[in-house]
């Protein structure tokens, strides 16, 4: 006979790899870290999250990029800028340049956030977080409710027609100013004080 197929609870243990929570946490701590990568080492971003309810310590990562000039740069639109613009309400565009300035601006913000139990270099397990939301987001109608800039509409070009009336407009007013001016002339001569006339000679008897 053969075996009965394994049930949709065994086959659901087996294939989950991961448990996810949500909860809200208090970032308490940023630092400069590094990640090895099948790439290499690469710079990151750390943000700690304290539970609010347990104390229990989440971890955030940003992808960051080292400049030549010792300086750790992020995209405009990295995770890292939308989670800023949310947070603080600001978009210090040419501040993420230097976005190592603005790391300590998020300590104190409580985050809605999910996370999951991963493992380190080390061999250590500690909860990573998968997704952030600021407690109270700030909307703006320069970002998204994700954070990402809105792209502002380009200046349309003015069709031949359009150039076409203005310059019927700009005839028009110049014909009117004309009008007005030769008229204002006509009224200042009809206002002018009348010549004297002369007096009629008395005729000799």
């Amino acid at each position: 006979m053969l075996a009965a197929p394994p049930s949709f609870a065994a086959m659901a243990r087996k294939t989950m790899t991961r448990k996810l929570y949500h909860k809200t946490a208090q970032c308490v701590a940023s630092k400069i870290g590094a990640s090895h990568t099948q790439g290499g080492v690469k710079s990151v971003f750390v943000l700690e999250l304290a539970d609010v309810s347990t104390g229990e310590l989440s971890i955030k990562f940003f992808n960051v990029e080292l400049t030549k000039n010792g300086n750790y740069t992020v995209g405009r639109n990295s995770d890292f800028a939308k989670l800023y613009r949310l947070t603080i309400g600001e978009n210090h565009s040419k501040r993420f340049s230097r976005a190592n300035q603005l790391l300590s601006h998020f300590h104190g913000f409580e985050f809605s956030i999910t996370d999951e139990v991963s493992k380190g270099q080390n061999g250590k397990r500690f909860k990573k977080v998968t997704k952030i939301l600021p407690k109270h987001p700030v909307i703006s109608d320069d970002w998204t409710p994700t954070g990402m800039l809105k792209m502002k509409p380009r200046k349309r070009p003015k069709s031949a027609d359009s150039k076409g009336n203005e310059k019927a407009k700009s005839r028009q007013q110049v014909g009117k100013k004309k009008a007005k001016s030769r008229q204002k002339l006509g009224n200042d001569k009809t206002l002018q004080t009348p010549k004297t006339l002369d007096r009629p000679r008395k005729h000799l008897v």
